[in-house]
């Protein structure tokens, strides 16, 4: 087990999943694949339509406890870049409002505390945020950041 890689399957999985309500529209979603099968992937941002764009930047393991058997503690920060369209090139207040409400029910998903099991590695979500919005062309986004980490024998 390499700690990192479950953790980012673990956060993926919870964000495609059926329950409890992360669920994303598997159409909708860019970087899945190239995380948890290595393969590469083609994505076309759906017009009109909101997307989504999954990102996991591992930080560096630490040994948690003393001793040479001692867990090593993984941590790193998941995105989900939610993107929502612009009507008209002008991203008016509905539809800032309606994609701001979409990135904090994402961020709920993977509230402090959260722990999620992948591969007999429990994941604990520290701490989940929506950063600041920008503005791409015939888009606007929100980064949802998780900050996670897990517990993995040496």
């Amino acid at each position: 087990m390499s700690g990192s890689a479950e953790i980012r399957s673990a956060l993926i999985a919870r964000a495609l999943a059926a329950s409890p309500g992360a669920a994303l529209p598997q159409d909708t979603v860019a970087g899945k694949h190239i995380y948890l099968d290595g393969l590469g992937e083609v994505f076309v941002k759906p017009a009109g339509k909101a997307w989504y764009r999954l990102a996991y930047i591992p930080g560096e393991p630490e040994q948690f406890t003393i001793g040479s058997d001692a867990p090593n503690r993984h941590v790193g920060v998941f995105y989900v870049s939610v993107f929502w369209p612009t009507q008209g090139g002008g991203a008016g207040p509905t539809g800032i409002t309606n994609g701001r409400a979409e990135a904090e029910r994402i961020a709920q998903c993977f509230r402090r505390g959260t722990a999620i099991s992948y591969s007999g590695v429990i994941v604990t979500c520290e701490k989940a945020w929506v950063g600041q919005e920008n503005a791409e062309v015939d888009f606007i986004g929100w980064p949802v950041k998780v900050q996670a980490w897990a517990d993995v024998n040496n």
